[in-house]
């Protein structure tokens, strides 16, 4: 079973005075610290989401202020 850890700069920043923000993030590979690039993440319950770059690092704009959870899958 592959272990992956999850870093988040959980930021829900504030855009423009707006009331959206970005949660960002990287996925590095829990075992072997290496990054994961095609990684999709989704916030749950939303049809938001984005895959990670080369580099392992994913972003998601616009959402809305809160507390969210994502869901993180490798295909």
């Amino acid at each position: 079973m592959k272990t992956i850890t999850v870093i988040l700069a959980l930021c829900v920043l504030p855009m423009y005075m707006e009331a959206t923000g970005q949660i960002a993030g990287k996925i590095i590979d829990g075992s072997t610290r290496q990054r994961l690039a095609g990684v999709n993440v989704r916030v749950r319950g939303t049809d938001q989401g984005a895959a990670t770059d080369s580099a392992g690092v994913y972003w998601i704009n616009h959402i809305p202020v809160g507390s969210y959870s994502l869901e993180v899958t490798i295909e």
